[in-house]
């Protein structure tokens, strides 16, 4: 029985890999461009089809990556915690979450450190994470973090063991701080000199760039923030229904809500033809 147990370990792990390199390592889907065109109402070209895919095949690795990573390493961790103190092993959405979050950080590095040519654009008008990206939502992850706190504050208060309760709060915070730091860097990115439909490609990659950013971003805030809520129903000691059931429902709706921000429909204003005539093209 233990051995087989063992198989099981080692099976599904290398299952995932298997996923990551049929999954990941195929080719972009016709429908999987022509649905990043509609979201961002860019028009598909000859010339900026090749970048746009490059982006969604480098995106699709590095997340599938991070989802196999966050499969393997809890049942990895799981198997020595099962032979140490006789435990159990097991999936855990949360860490495949982190996985697929760290696997989109690192896709946009990757991206970010991509050649931009021998020159490229540097335009009088600044990029601003807010141009690829509607202001509700960057307001809906500042205010979502200032909750978390403030209902980290009143649990201090309340419970004994303190420290513990900091924990879903700090990983928010960090997570914010990242979001806003890999979205700046994304924005700041050298804009190669191109065409103006490569340039709007371009764009367009951006703005996905931060949707999917600040998505992942408010869905770990408001799932930090569920279990902070959840923590204070406890400790009660009431367990009421009706509140447990709200944090529930807070915690399903936390990846709903990420989920739409990241993939939500947005047109990068066109100001081609006046980041034309306002630009300045910078030599290598």
């Amino acid at each position: 029985m233990a051995l087989i147990v063992v198989l099981v370990v080692l099976l599904i792990p290398i299952l995932a890999a298997v996923a990551v390199i049929g999954v990941a390592g195929g080719p972009v889907r016709r429908r999987r461009l022509a649905r990043f065109a509609q979201r961002q109402g860019l028009v598909i070209s000859a010339a900026n089809g090749a970048q746009v895919i490059r982006y969604l095949a480098v995106t699709r690795r590095w997340r599938t990556t991070g989802v196999a990573a966050g499969i393997a390493v809890p049942i990895a961790i799981s198997e020595i915690e099962a032979r140490l103190r006789g435990g159990t092993f097991g999936l855990n959405f949360s860490t495949m979450f982190a996985g697929w979050f760290v696997g989109a950080i690192i896709a946009e590095f990757r991206l970010s450190a991509a050649p931009v040519g021998a020159h490229r654009v540097a335009s009088l008008r600044p990029r601003t994470p807010r141009r690829y990206l509607g202001p509700l939502p960057w307001i809906a992850l500042g205010l979502s973090l200032a909750v978390v706190w403030i209902l980290t504050g009143v649990l201090l208060v309340v419970r004994d063991d303190r420290l513990v309760h900091l924990v879903p709060a700090l990983i928010a915070t960090v997570t914010v701080i990242v979001v806003r730091v890999v979205a700046r860097r994304v924005v700041d990115r050298p804009q190669p000199h191109q065409p103006i439909d490569q340039l709007a490609a371009d764009d367009a990659i951006r703005s996905r760039s931060v949707h999917v950013l600040c998505g992942s971003g408010l869905a770990v805030t408001l799932l930090s923030l569920a279990t902070i809520f959840l923590d204070m129903v406890v400790s009660t000691g009431s367990a009421d229904r009706v509140l447990v059931g709200i944090g529930i429902l807070m915690t399903l709706a936390a990846p709903v809500i990420g989920y739409c921000v990241a993939t939500a429909r947005f047109r990068v204003a066109d100001e081609s033809g006046a980041a034309a005539a306002e630009s300045v093209v910078v030599g290598a």
